[in-house]
């Protein structure tokens, strides 16, 4: 059989590692999804407190009409609202990150079996911080290429533009991968994306036919996917097609990380 479908079958064997590291990212990306939803429910609130249900129209109608104590009371609720909305998102914001750069050094040191260390994990804030950046530039690069494909009027440009949508992001996500598991091997946050370029020039020949059985997988799963709202009737725009979608999405990119470092290793060790 040859060495790199023996690899990617291998690699669905499910052992500890996975499962491990699967219930890391579901806390984190549940933790973060419920502190954000927290938010937005406070402002939402707050937002309730000035307008009292009302419309724009009638909020206007009701300060023009209204005393000056009426007045001064909605412009402290407003302030209020400000403060909360501006601090809020920046607290909301740095919790997030130090959620998430909690718990890649934890998946990371569970990979790579290591200890966990207070000094490394604010190595990991930092390292959150440059891959946001590098995220922000991503998304530019996707919109632009979705622009510049055609429409998806018929059968053939929507499969196309779903594959050259899953290449850019099943890119992104293998270099991301890359990058952390550089940083977790020297823990130096620039130097982590220049080791990066030269994992990916070292183990090119490995990583392009592990991208592509990668890619083929994600695709086969899109299909999947797409029976099972056929089959329980679901339209796209529900909650439970999203949680369909994001648990699919959990469960692939878990095993599209370990994928990776089996493909990584298997070059170190030979």
């Amino acid at each position: 059989m040859n060495k790199h479908i023996k690899n990617y079958l291998n690699s669905f064997q499910f052992k500890q590692k996975y499962w491990y590291t699967l219930i890391i990212d579901g806390l984190t990306f549940l933790f973060i999804t419920l502190l954000f939803l927290g938010l937005g429910k406070i402002l939402e609130l707050k937002a309730y407190a000035i307008s009292q249900g009302k419309s724009t129209e009638e909020l206007k109608a009701l300060l023009l009409a209204g005393s000056v104590e009426t007045n001064k009371l909605f412009m402290a609720n407003t302030r209020a609202f400000v403060f909360y909305f501006v601090f809020g998102v920046i607290i909301a914001i740095i919790l997030a990150f130090m959620i998430y750069s909690f718990s890649r050094s934890i998946v990371w040191n569970k990979l790579l079996k290591q200890k966990f260390s207070w000094k490394k994990f604010r190595k990991w804030n930092g390292l959150a911080v440059l891959l946001t950046f590098f995220f922000f530039i991503y998304m530019v690069f996707y919109y632009v290429v979705k622009m510049l494909l055609p429409a998806p009027t018929t059968d053939f440009y929507f499969i196309l533009n779903g594959i050259i949508g899953s290449i850019i992001v099943l890119s992104f996500m293998v270099f991301f991968f890359l990058v952390n598991y550089s940083f977790a091997t020297e823990h130096k946050v620039w130097l982590s994306i220049g080791n990066t370029f030269h994992l990916i020039k070292l183990n090119w020949k490995r990583l392009w036919k592990m991208f592509v059985l990668a890619l083929t997988t994600w695709l086969l799963l899109k299909v999947l996917l797409n029976y099972i709202h056929v089959w329980f009737k679901i339209i796209p725009q529900e909650l439970l097609s999203t949680i369909i979608s994001t648990t699919l999405s959990l469960l692939f990119l878990v095993w599209l990380r370990l994928y990776l470092l089996k493909t990584i290793h298997r070059r170190e060790a030979t």
